[in-house]
């Protein structure tokens, strides 16, 4: 005996299944569930769609991340869009979904990130999957430049050629090397020699004409494309103690026969130091030196005879050498020998002499010596 049965079979609601990303739409092409995206992208940057399958015709399905990585990641909308398919057996919904970033990524913080995405259908019914999404490293452009750890340095004046500092650049990208230019010199007075800034062999800083420059510095990173970042560093110039440069005596003459204690004239000295702003602070104090000393001498330089006995007609011109020092830090000094004109005067006979004195008796007038 047969008999024949009709079975029908009942549709009951399947979760859904498949949870994926593709590149679709996204900033970078990546193969399905190889999510990528590059560091620094903007807040709102669409990494891909999230793809879910569910075997349920006109199924519609929603998205939610159960695991945002700390908010680094949001759906680019609360419902998806759905259609149905019939190019995957035993799928009859597809539903997409836009995944954007929404906060800073940093490669050098962390190379990759995972989310957690639930899916529900209709129903209730749900599937969640994790997915990693991997970091795309980029180079970033140098953060910071100091020379010597600060934005300034200082260097003594009269000092060309030497070290003003060091040049460090921070950089977030690791391994990078960094090459430096100078963009403004002023006017020729530093330079770069690989990571070090100098002074250059011509500069002849000197405190009492500037006391400060500026200069301005690019570094490069080795990264691709290269990246730069422009710094101005103020530079100080210290003053230091500079000798005396020049010595001057005027008038600079005396009279024949003058008696010690006469003037013959006022010292000037000439000092770097009393060039700038602060005017005339250095004194001197001046000496007689070398073979004249006690012949001469010298009073709140004041050149005057001392035991010298000055005569014309033995030296027309009286060579004295004078050292001043001045009240710098160390003391410096500076020795010059002075020339001092003897003026000639009209001097009454000192002797009458005759080169005979003796002559005979009785003898007519006749020579009897020379004067």
């Amino acid at each position: 005996m047969e008999k024949l049965f009709t079975i029908e079979v009942l549709d009951v609601n399947e979760a859904p299944i498949g949870i994926n990303i593709t590149s679709q739409g996204g900033q970078l092409t990546f193969p399905d569930g190889h999510a990528q995206i590059r560091e620094n992208s903007a807040t709102g940057t669409v990494i891909g769609k999230l793809q879910a399958l569910d075997q349920d015709a006109i199924q519609t399905l929603t998205f939610k991340l159960d695991d945002d990585a700390g908010g680094k990641f949001t759906l680019g909308s609360s419902s998806a869009s759905c259609q149905t398919i019939t190019n995957i057996p035993g799928v009859n919904t597809r539903c997409t979904v836009d995944l954007k970033v929404n906060g800073a990524l940093d490669y050098e913080t962390s190379k990759e990130y995972h989310i957690t995405v639930r899916v529900t259908d209709k129903k209730g019914l749900f599937t969640t999957e994790q997915l990693k999404i991997s970091i795309v490293d980029q180079n970033e452009a140098p953060e910071n430049v100091t020379l010597g750890g600060s934005y300034s340095a200082s260097v003594n004046e009269n000092k060309n050629g030497a070290l003003v500092g060091q040049l460090v650049t921070s950089d977030q990208d690791v391994g990078q090397s960094h090459t430096y230019k100078l963009l403004d010199d002023a006017a020729g007075r530093f330079v770069i020699q690989n990571d070090k800034l100098y002074v250059s062999s011509s500069a002849n800083l000197d405190y009492e004409i500037q006391k400060s420059f500026t200069v301005k510095v690019q570094s490069n990173d080795s990264g691709t494309p290269s990246l730069g970042l422009v710094q101005d560093f103020q530079i100080t110039v210290l003053d230091v103690n500079e000798a005396p440069v020049n010595i001057t005596l005027a008038p600079a003459k005396i009279t024949e026969n003058s008696q010690p204690g006469t003037v013959i004239g006022q010292l000037t000295v000439s000092d770097p130091d009393n060039y700038g702003s602060r005017g005339t602070w250095q004194t001197h104090n001046c000496q007689v030196d070398g073979n004249q000393i006690g012949k001469f001498t010298i009073q709140s330089k004041v050149l005057a005879v001392g035991s010298a006995i000055i005569d014309y007609e033995q030296a027309s011109v009286i060579s004295v050498e004078v050292k001043c020092t001045d009240t710098g830090s160390p003391p410096l000094s500076l020795v010059t020998t002075l020339s001092i004109t003897v003026i000639d005067i009209n001097e009454a006979p000192t002797a009458i002499s005759l080169s005979s004195a003796d002559i005979a008796e009785n003898q007519p007038p006749s020579l009897i010596g020379l004067k």
